[in-house]
């Protein structure tokens, strides 16, 4: 095949990826997040997949979505001023739930520049947490907030800019922008 998604779980994706790139020889390998369940695995997948002409890539595909998109434009041209103040509140995981802000904010803001602890939470499932953190991009700041909804999904980001308040509901379905008005 030229390609293949492996979405299986985050303990078994390191030998399921190795695996396919050693016997089948893809050209994309297309994985679910958290890419590996630790540092090594990780780093093993990427010099597997490099030294067989594999591309390997992490589904994060909120940055495809043309709102997102949007607001990377606006950002970048001075429309949403920086630096922004934001608050997520996520749910079902940091690795697992909150990893897709972590890289839709990196999108949006730059890489990250810091991580304060706010409240440690509790585990979620056996491998991943749900903590209270701040996460500093530059000046810019965003508090991601775990949630406790076992039977439901927040996804919910509000970041307040200087000229005004941006809010990513819905998990993206609904992006909106209140521009600041003279009062």
């Amino acid at each position: 095949p030229d390609g293949g998604g492996v979405a299986s779980p985050t303990r078994a994706q390191a030998e399921t990826v190795r695996t396919a790139v050693r016997h089948a020889r893809p050209k994309l390998s297309l994985c679910e997040k958290p890419l590996a369940a630790n540092a090594e695995d990780g780093r093993a997948m990427v010099a597997d997949c490099r030294e067989a002409g594999c591309r390997l890539v992490v589904n994060f595909p909120r940055r495809a979505s043309p709102a997102v998109l949007d607001v990377r434009r606006r950002m970048a041209e001075g429309d949403i001023a920086q630096p922004v103040r934001g608050v997520l509140f996520y749910a079902k995981g940091l690795v697992h739930s909150g990893s897709h802000f972590l890289d839709l904010l990196r999108f949006w803001l730059g890489p990250p520049t810091g991580f304060t602890l706010i409240d440690a939470g509790r585990r979620w499932r056996s491998d991943d947490a749900e903590p209270d953190v701040r996460i500093t991009f530059g000046a810019s700041r965003v508090d991601f907030l775990a949630v406790r909804d076992e039977d439901f999904a927040v996804h919910e980001l509000h970041l307040a800019a200087a000229n005004g308040m941006l809010r990513y509901l819905r998990g993206g379905a609904q992006v909106e922008w209140f521009g600041a008005a003279p009062d």
